[in-house]
């Protein structure tokens, strides 16, 4: 079984706070953290190194833009993807 390599996580993981900071969130980053793990648990079970390179490429790439604030700020996206997860913290745009 391939994984994605834990540097995609650990670059995220280590971050996390100042994404927080950055685009101004009402959430932990504990709760992005959690998001990001679910996320690379949720694509484990892919083996096709084709579909690993691309993920691992569109991973880059978002980590990227997130830390280069090239995200919109208005109404931050991040929030809408946390929806499923149960959290006492509001998550409502600015």
């Amino acid at each position: 079984m391939l994984f994605l390599p834990l540097d995609s996580l650990r670059s995220f993981d280590e971050q996390a706070p100042e994404i927080v900071s950055i685009y101004a969130l009402h959430i932990p980053p504990s709760l992005i953290r959690l998001k990001i793990r679910q996320d690379i648990e949720r694509n484990k079970h892919i083996d096709n190194l084709a579909i690993i390179n691309f993920m691992l490429l569109k991973n880059q790439q978002e980590y990227q833009e997130t830390m280069n604030c090239w995200k919109q700020e208005v109404c931050h996206p991040t929030p809408l993807a946390f929806k499923g997860i149960s959290t006492p913290a509001e998550l409502n745009c600015r």
